[in-house]
């Protein structure tokens, strides 16, 4: 919506400023002071921004009024630099911006921001104070003025200066603007909650303090803080909390309140044991693990090592491929978010009697809502949940996240390439966006079962409610991991025959394939061997009585043992631990079981991968002899 009229200038503006609203009374510790904002853009004012506004109580949203003007009461906080009040206007096309201004005190003040058509802006009132002396920046700056030189500070206080130091540019605003120069520090996280704060019983001048992790590159914004507590010389200083991960670096940057500049105190303290610390030392990259058994995890490489499994490659999935994904749709679920409850919240379930191992899964979402930085939505099966959206636009955009309405044809997917959920602030918001946590979580479950979205709502005012949902899901088509293979073969003689075994077919070095059996470094059979029968009462050569040399009983034994003779081989497949040569086997092993029961063993033909298979004979626990065949792989 547009009010028309034609748009201001500088003389207009002044001229503005005086058709303020009626005035209230001013108190210093808090100030009664109204500030009438108006937003014009190249038709006229505009009467669909959303705006907030800082007072002696913290962030209000401001009160539209007829004619597209909007009305904060009381705002403001008084400092010997004037009046300080901050907005936060949010612009229908080109998001969310942070306004810091210092107006000479008064009962009634204005300010009106005119938006260009590239989304710059310029920012007017006739009640302006003299902005606070920036210092001179150049050849004294300090020497942690630029983030790559910050400074490295442990628990404690730390004293230093923003005289002479630079103005820094972050991604977005991190909680509050950044307009004045300031310096970096670095500080480790001890995996409780820290707080760096400037309220010291230094007497120092008018800080912000912004804190950030995963580096100068990223600066991944965890908060930041204008006004907190009063003391020093200005009144007005700066805390910001958060709960830290052990081991992360923490940026800490310390600036000013419009152009200020200064000597502070910092001071870092480590507090109670905290949960839901932001991910700021990047997780492990993680991928395909493979094991023996041709089952598969994603794990990091380090933990695939720990767990006995092979390693495929960062990123690699569980499934080689994933097949065309099915959709289940909620149908019109059309129910009320709770507003401002952020446990219980709205839960809908959609049942999947489809039984297939998940290799991809996206959610579409459409929801009526305002002020969509308000909500979290987590989607669970199996007992695995994830969250997909966390109020998209905190910190980044602002303390209260995205003020557009409505999510419609919203798709949250892993591959998507429309940027990160986080950082979308559109109206009626669609397309596809990668979620703030991936959904390759479910990967590799049963797709088959219930799947619950809960969306919940943290914060009062806005309202709304999940018009439907649905989940494309798809199945893998082609497993990563290949079940490791290894046989023991027998046959009735050297030569050739092809065995297939669980998956793969092997060509052996044995005739007749009689037995075949799973083998392992450990755990082989072993085959009883038949007893000695010694003859006795027949008439020797030279007419004596006595005993012939002792014979054996071959009928009882295995078919393959029966004639004496017989040959072996151990094969094996494993493409997991060998993915260069997955085919692997020992050469043959030629065995002879004479009459008098005595076994001779000779090795013949190829081998392939330097495997090696010997004899064994022993005695069960029934006393009974047996022969076993054990092998080595190279490396194992």
């Amino acid at each position: 919506m547009r009010i028309v009229s034609q748009k201001p200038t500088r003389g207009v503006l002044a001229v503005l400023a005086l058709l303020c609203l009626a005035t209230v009374g001013f108190a210093p510790a808090e100030p009664g002071v109204s500030v009438l904002f108006v937003a014009w853009d190249d038709v006229g004012v505009m009467a669909d921004v959303d705006v907030a506004a800082t007072t002696h109580n913290g962030w209000v949203k401001a009160d539209q009024q007829s004619g597209g003007q909007y009305f904060v009461p009381n705002a403001g906080i008084l400092s010997p630099d004037g009046l300080k009040v901050s907005f936060e206007v949010t612009h229908p096309t080109f998001g969310t911006t942070l306004i810091d201004s210092l107006f000479v005190p008064d009962t009634v003040l204005r300010l009106d921001v005119v938006y260009a058509a590239d989304g710059s802006y310029e920012v007017f009132s006739p009640d302006f104070a003299p902005a606070p002396s920036p210092g001179t920046p150049g050849d004294g700056a300090p020497a942690n003025d630029d983030c790559a030189n910050a400074t490295a500070i442990g628990l404690g206080t730390t004293n230093g200066t923003t005289s002479g130091a630079t103005v820094d540019t972050v991604p977005n605003q991190c909680g509050t603007s950044v307009t004045a120069p300031g310096v970096w520090y670095t500080v480790v996280g001890t995996g409780n909650e820290m707080t760096a704060s400037t309220c010291t019983d230094f007497f120092g001048y008018d800080t912000k303090v912004s804190v950030f992790c995963q580096g100068c590159d990223v600066l991944n914004c965890l908060g930041g803080n204008d006004d907190n507590c009063f003391g020093g010389a200005s009144g007005l200083l700066s805390t910001v909390s958060w709960c830290s991960q052990a081991g992360a670096e923490y940026l800490i940057l310390v600036h000013g309140f419009s152009s200020g500049t200064g000597d502070f105190e910092l001071n870092v303290s480590d507090g109670s044991s905290c949960s839901g610390a932001v991910e700021c030392v990047p997780p492990a990259p993680t991928g395909a693990c493979c094991f023996s058994d041709g089952s598969c995890s994603i794990l990091s490489e380090d933990d695939c090592g720990t767990a006995g499994g092979q390693y495929q490659g960062d990123d690699s999935p569980c499934f080689g491929g994933s097949g065309s994904p099915t959709n289940y749709d909620s149908g019109a679920v059309n129910g009320a978010i709770p507003d401002n409850d952020p446990i219980t919240g709205l839960s809908n379930t959609i049942s999947v009697g489809d039984s297939t191992s998940i290799a991809d899964v996206n959610v579409n979402l459409n929801v009526n809502h305002t002020w969509t930085g308000d909500l979290i939505v987590t989607v669970s099966h199996g007992g695995t949940s994830v969250e997909i959206i966390n109020r998209p636009g905190v910190p980044a955009i602002s303390t209260f996240g995205c003020s557009e309405d409505n999510w419609v044809g919203l798709t949250l997917d892993d591959d998507a390439g429309g940027g990160a959920i986080e950082d979308q602030c559109m109206p009626n918001l669609g397309g596809s966006y990668t979620p703030d946590n991936p959904l390759a979580a479910f990967n590799g479950m049963d797709s088959a079962g219930d799947w619950t979205i809960t969306i919940t709502d943290n914060a009062a005012a806005d309202t709304g409610s999940l018009v439907s949902w649905s989940l494309d899901i798809a199945g893998g088509a082609d497993p990563t991991c290949e079940p490791a293979e290894c046989f023991l073969v027998i046959g009735d003689d050297q030569g050739s025959d092809t065995y297939v075994g669980a998956n793969h077919p092997f060509q052996t070095q044995v005739s007749d394939i009689a037995e075949s059996h799973w083998v392992t470094l450990t755990d082989y059979p072993e085959f009883v061997l038949p007893m000695p029968i010694t003859q006795r009462g027949f008439q020797t050569t030279g007419g004596l009585t006595g005993s012939t040399a002792p014979q054996v009983d071959l009928s009882n034994s295995p078919e393959f043992m029966q004639d004496g003779s017989f040959a072996i081989q151990v094969l094996m497949w494993n493409p997991q631990v060998f993915p260069g040569m997955p085919e692997q086997y020992t050469g043959g092993l030629q065995v002879n079981i004479a009459p008098n029961g005595k076994v001779s063993t000779a090795p013949y033909g190829n081998d392939l991968g330097g495997l090696d298979v010997w004899h064994e004979i022993g005695r069960n626990a029934e006393g009974q002899p047996v022969i076993r065949f054990p092998f080595s792989i190279p490396g194992l």
